[in-house]
């Protein structure tokens, strides 16, 4: 048995007709694009997981704390490894 209940004469049969339809050229160059897709995808997946892995940025003396507002409303500065308190003005 071959996929799903069809036999294997019925899968050459399928794949003489769609090489008689396409023929060797286009199938080739089909093939071709499909393996450079394959590989593209490969090399873009690769390419994430090491930015996930080692930072894009590394992390500065300040950042902005979404916790701490000042009078305009938006995140005020903090010195890193201090932590902000609620209800604190921005300088």
């Amino acid at each position: 048995m071959g996929i799903e209940g069809m036999s294997i004469g019925s899968i050459l049969l399928i794949l003489v007709i769609i090489l008689l339809l396409f023929g060797t050229k286009k199938l080739h160059r089909i093939g071709g694009d499909l393996g450079n897709a394959v590989r593209g995808f490969r090399e873009a997946m690769h390419e994430g997981e090491e930015r996930r892995v080692t930072p894009a940025e590394p992390e500065s003396a300040e950042h902005v704390s979404p916790h701490a507002t000042g009078a305009s409303g938006k995140g005020s500065v903090v010195p890193a490894g201090k932590k902000p308190t609620p209800g604190a003005k921005a300088a």
